[in-house]
């Protein structure tokens, strides 16, 4: 979802209400090869203030998933990724699942989207969001668990 959209109400006020206190994916971009390294460069904001990072990775998606913690500083850590595909055909939507560990607690997440790498910043934006709530609601900028 885009601020810069209104919703299908067109209710500008109830758009913006509703990415309060959530982290959202403003853009993306990973760059990916059999010689170069991996880098994602991903773009979030966070009542309406955006935020980029780049970061590297094994592949693209442990660089994006980076790039996301280096902002968000959660100190979560992944314990599983699934992966599934919700239909059929070369449009099919696919859908990512993550498990995080944050504070001894595990939390699940969902993204999904026809590209895969988008699910998958989805899903862990899912889950970092319900770690916002779990703390107090609203993100404590450059702090850490760790």
């Amino acid at each position: 979802m885009n601020l810069n959209q209104r919703n299908q109400t067109g209710d500008w006020e109830e758009l913006e209400q509703s990415c309060r206190d959530r982290w959202m994916l403003q853009g993306y971009v990973v760059n990916s090869g059999s010689h170069i390294s991996t880098t994602a460069n991903v773009s979030l904001s966070y009542n309406n203030n955006g935020i980029e990072n780049v970061a590297f990775g094994i592949g693209p998606i442990e660089a994006a998933f980076h790039a996301i913690e280096n902002i968000v500083q959660t100190g979560a850590q992944l314990l599983s990724y699934q992966i599934r595909s919700m239909s059929r055909g070369m449009d099919a939507q696919g859908q990512v699942d993550v498990e995080l560990e944050w504070q001894g607690q595990t939390v699940l997440g969902r993204g999904t989207s026809a590209d895969i790498i988008e699910a998958s910043i989805k899903a862990y934006l899912d889950g970092v969001n319900q770690i916002v709530k779990m703390d107090g609601g609203q993100w404590k900028e450059g702090e850490t668990d760790e």
